[in-house]
C-alpha cells in the first residue's frame, strides 16, 4: 500500500470517528471521546474531548441546581464552572443569576409571611421582582395592607 493510499485510509478513519463523535454529542451522549493521536488529528481529538468534558459538567452543575431548586425546593445554590468561556460562560453566567434572583424572591416572600404569622404586621415584600413574581409580590402586599387595614377598623 502507497504512502497516498495510507494517508487517505487514515483520513477515513479520522473522519469516520469524528462522524461518531459528532452524532454521540447530538444525540447528548456527552462521554464520547476521540482517541490519542498525532499531528493535527491529535490537536482535534484533544480540542473536542476537553469540549466534550467542559459540556459534560456543565450539564452535571445545570441538573444539580435543576434538581435542587425545582424537585427539593432548596434555593441558594450556585453552579461552578469558572473556566468556562464564550457562550458556554455567559450561559452559567445567567443561570446562576436566575438560580439568585429567584432564591432572593422567595426568600423575601417567606419571611415577610412568617413575620405576619409571628404578629409583626409590619413588614412588606420588597425584594426586585418582574413579571409573574411581581404580580405575586403586589398582589400578596395588598392583601397585606387591606388585612391590616381591616384589622385596625375593628
Amino acid at each position: 500500500m502507497s504512502n497516498q493510499e495510507q494517508n487517505a485510509n487514515a483520513a477515513t478513519v479520522d473522519a469516520a470517528q469524528m462522524l461518531a463523535a459528532m452524532n454521540a454529542l447530538k444525540n447528548g451522549d456527552l462521554s464520547y471521546r476521540l482517541p490519542e493521536a498525532e499531528g493535527v488529528a491529535g490537536e482535534i481529538a484533544q480540542a473536542f474531548n476537553a469540549h466534550m468534558q467542559q459540556m459534560s459538567d456543565l450539564m452535571s452543575e445545570m441538573l444539580r441546581l435543576s434538581r435542587e431548586i425545582g424537585t427539593e425546593a432548596r434555593f441558594g445554590g450556585q453552579a461552578e464552572g469558572s473556566e468556562l468561556r464564550g457562550i458556554w460562560g455567559d450561559f452559567l453566567t445567567e443561570f446562576n443569576l436566575m438560580s439568585g434572583n429567584l432564591t432572593n424572591q422567595i426568600r423575601d416572600l417567606g419571611n415577610v409571611v412568617q413575620s405576619e404569622l409571628n404578629g409583626d404586621h409590619s413588614k412588606q415584600v420588597t425584594v426586585g421582582a418582574q413579571g409573574e413574581m411581581a404580580a405575586l409580590k403586589n398582589a400578596l402586599n395588598t392583601l397585606l395592607t387591606r388585612t391590616r387595614t381591616s384589622a385596625n377598623s375593628n
